[in-house]
C-alpha cells in the first residue's frame, strides 16, 4: 500500500514535467478525463484547460468545417468551443447540414435536413408539403410534411471521409406524426445502409409509435421509434464502422468505368446481334435467289453437285394444252358412246 507521503512525492515529480508534455498526455486520453484531471491539483488544471489539450481533442477538421458554418461561431478557448459544439451544433452549408461533437468521445455527429435528402414525389404538392416549423422546436426550420403516398421512400447522403476514423456510427430518422397518421403500422417499413454500394445494414423498422400499444410486432428485429423532445421521435435505422473513409470521388470513377465497360459490352452486344441479323439476311436472300433459280430451271449448286429442274411455268402450258386437247375430243365424241 502506498503512503500519501509516496503519492505526493510523486505529484511532486509529475509537477516537475513541463505544461507542453502534461498536456500531450492528457490530450491522449478523452475530454472526461482531462475534465478530471484538471481537478488533480493546479499543474494539471492548467495543462488540462490550455488550448493545445484541446485542440488536440478537437477534430483535426474542425476549422474547415466552422468555415462553412451559416453564422460565424464565436468561443473565448478551444476549451469552450468543445463543450459548445456538443450541446449546440452548428448550421453548415446553407442550413442543410448541422455538426456537432459527441461529448465523451469527440466523434463528430452530423444531421442532415430534409431539404438535403432525396424523397421520392418530394417536389409534388400532390404528395408533400414544405412546412416552417418554429425554431425552438427544431434544429431546420424548413421541414417536409407527408399528405398522401402510395409509396413512401427517403434517402440520405453523406460522405464517409468527413466522418471520424475508426468510430461505429448509427443513423437515425428523426420525424413527427400528427394525430390522423395513419398507413404506417403495416406493412413494416425496410431501413437499408449501403457503404460505397455495399449493403451493411438492413432490417425492418416500424414508424408508427401506435405500435407499442397493439404489440403486433412478433418479430425482434423490428425497431422501434423513441420519444424526443418537443414531440419528435427518433428510430434508428442501422449501424456501419467507418474505418479510414471512403473516398467519394474514387468511388464514382469506378462506378462510372464499370458503367461504360457494361455499356460497351451491351453495345458489343447489340453489333453482334445486328451482324448475326445481316448474316442471317444474307442468307436468306442466297436461299431466296437459289429457290428463284430452280424455279427459273437454271443450274444450281446443292452440296457440290449440280442440278437441273424443270421450271414449273414451262410444265404449266403442256398441261394446258392437253387439257384442252381432252376437252376437244370430248366435243368431237357423240354422246351415244358414252
Amino acid at each position: 500500500m502506498e503512503t500519501t507521503e509516496t503519492t505526493m512525492a510523486k505529484l511532486g515529480d509529475i509537477h516537475q514535467l513541463p505544461e507542453d508534455c502534461l498536456s500531450h498526455v492528457i490530450s491522449s486520453t478523452t475530454a472526461r478525463d482531462a475534465c478530471v484531471s484538471s481537478t488533480v491539483s493546479r499543474a494539471f488544471r492548467s495543462a488540462a484547460d490550455s488550448d493545445t489539450t484541446w485542440e488536440r481533442l478537437l477534430p483535426s477538421d474542425y476549422a474547415s468545417i466552422l468555415s462553412r458554418a451559416v453564422k460565424p461561431v464565436e468561443y473565448a478557448s478551444k476549451k469552450e468551443l468543445y463543450f459548445r459544439l456538443c450541446d449546440h451544433p452548428v448550421l453548415i452549408d446553407g442550413c442543410k447540414m448541422s455538426f456537432g461533437l459527441e461529448k465523451s468521445s469527440g466523434a463528430k455527429c452530423f444531421m442532415i435536413s430534409a431539404k438535403a435528402l432525396s424523397i421520392v414525389w418530394g417536389d409534388d404538392g400532390r404528395y408533400w408539403k414544405w412546412i416552417v416549423v418554429p425554431k425552438y422546436s427544431s434544429r431546420f426550420v424548413v421541414c417536409a410534411k407527408l399528405k398522401s403516398v402510395c409509396w413512401l421512400e427517403i434517402c440520405g447522403n453523406i460522405d464517409s471521409k468527413i466522418l471520424t476514423p475508426h468510430t461505429i456510427y448509427a443513423a437515425y430518422l428523426i420525424f413527427k406524426l400528427t394525430r390522423n397518421a395513419m398507413g404506417l403500422l403495416n406493412p413494416f417499413q425496410r431501413a437499408k445502409i449501403t457503404l460505397a454500394g455495399n449493403v451493411v445494414s438492413e432490417h425492418f423498422v416500424c414508424l408508427d409509435i401506435g405500435s407499442k400499444r397493439f404489440q403486433p410486432l412478433e418479430r425482434r428485429d423490428v425497431m422501434l421509434p423513441t420519444v424526443r423532445q418537443y414531440g419528435w421521435l427518433e428510430i434508428k435505422l442501422g449501424e456501419f464502422y467507418n474505418e479510414e473513409g471512403i473516398d467519394m470521388e474514387s468511388v464514382q470513377r469506378k462506378r462510372k468505368r464499370k458503367k461504360e465497360r457494361r455499356e460497351e459490352k451491351g453495345e458489343e452486344k447489340r453489333r453482334e446481334k445486328r451482324r448475326k441479323k445481316r448474316e442471317e439476311k444474307g442468307e436468306e436472300k442466297k436461299r431466296r435467289a437459289k429457290r428463284k433459280k430452280v424455279a427459273a430451271g437454271e443450274r444450281v449448286e446443292f452440296a457440290g453437285e449440280k442440278r437441273l429442274r424443270p421450271s414449273k411455268e414451262k410444265r404449266r402450258p403442256e398441261v394446258v394444252t392437253v387439257r384442252r386437247e381432252e376437252e376437244f375430243e370430248r366435243q368431237r365424241t357423240p354422246i351415244s358412246r358414252f
